[in-house]
């Protein structure tokens, strides 16, 4: 098993809201995306700065 990641597509975020048994309407889907690429990024540039929060 390799190391977890944020899911960045609609159909990894659609993925991981199925095995949750959580439902995300179409029109929340850009939202979702938005916020978790966001969240994508900042965990990146905590990596990057040696942020040991995120290990």
């Amino acid at each position: 098993m390799g190391e977890p990641r944020i899911p960045l597509t609609e159909d990894e975020a659609l993925a991981v809201a199925a095995a949750l048994d959580l439902p995300i309407l179409p029109a929340c889907m850009p939202g979702v995306l938005a916020n978790l690429a966001l969240l994508d990024r900042h965990a990146r540039t905590l990596l990057a700065e040696g942020g040991a929060e995120c290990a």
